[in-house]
């Protein structure tokens, strides 16, 4: 009985063989050398700005972390005329390897009471998501957040109830959740300044101890700092606010 064999089998040996014989292809490796050179170009712009800058005022910095061009380390100053002057924030930034086709992680590594940013420093901003350009670069991207601090967009939080107090126009109290938390212990001590003035005025028939005491109160009652009690206490402590306390983020 003749044996013939079965066409399937020999397909399926043929296409076998001829697969072993093809040159393995190596896995897709990245060329890490124009985005280090994109990166590099980068940081000498950024620094040629704060050179050209009077007195390199320019509110934005960022520099490479160690050894690493993928990793920085951004600082950013609160805007002038803002609730946020005078104040200094830490960013990190990491650039993926298909950068600038991708967009940067950028977060905040100094807590920052924001609409726009949660309580782990993520960063609600169009140009980081969706309405990012390769056109932009690091100088852009740090710029934003600062045109974002003072410019929130309280209709896209991550920060719900930073964006209530925005809405329903609690300044003070959102000034000193922004900022004031940060000189705590001097909000605390002239706070504490205050009800020792109020006992004293109580009890007290010693007309130059009065005097003294108002005097201090009205003025700076921290030499190293310009920060003391916020209106927003003077107003509940006292009803009308007859002391002027300033407040934590150089209010006039």
């Amino acid at each position: 009985m003749e044996v013939r064999p079965n066409p399937t089998v020999e397909n399926l040996r043929a296409t076998a063989a001829a697969s072993s014989k093809q040159p393995v292809s190596s896995p897709n490796t990245v060329d890490t050398t124009s985005v280090t050179q994109r990166l590099q170009k980068e940081l000498m712009s950024l620094m040629c700005s704060l050179e050209q800058m009077s007195g390199g005022d320019l509110g934005v910095s960022a520099f490479p972390e160690g050894e690493s061009i993928f990793t920085w380390i951004g600082t950013i100053e609160g805007g002038k005329g803002t609730m946020y002057e005078g104040l200094s924030y830490k960013l990190s930034l990491r650039f993926p390897l298909d950068y600038p086709f991708k967009p940067p992680q950028v977060k905040f590594e100094t807590m920052c009471f924001h609409p726009n940013v949660d309580q782990y420093g993520n960063i609600c901003l169009d140009i980081l998501q969706d309405k990012w350009s390769s056109a932009y670069d690091c100088r852009t991207i740090l710029l934003s957040i600062q045109s974002l601090l003072g410019e929130p967009n309280p209709e896209s939080p991550l920060n719900s109830y930073a964006a209530a107090l925005l809405n329903n126009k609690e300044g003070d109290l959102f000034r000193l959740e922004s900022g004031g938390i940060c000189d705590l212990v001097v909000v605390l001590k002239n706070l504490l300044f205050f009800l020792v003035l109020q006992i004293t005025e109580k009890w007290s028939r010693n007309s130059t101890l009065l005097e003294n005491l108002r005097a201090n109160l009205n003025s700076k009652t921290d030499t190293k700092s310009d920060v003391r009690l916020p209106h927003y206490f003077s107003v509940k402590l006292k009803g009308k606010g007859l002391f002027q306390f300033g407040t934590c983020f150089n209010e006039n």
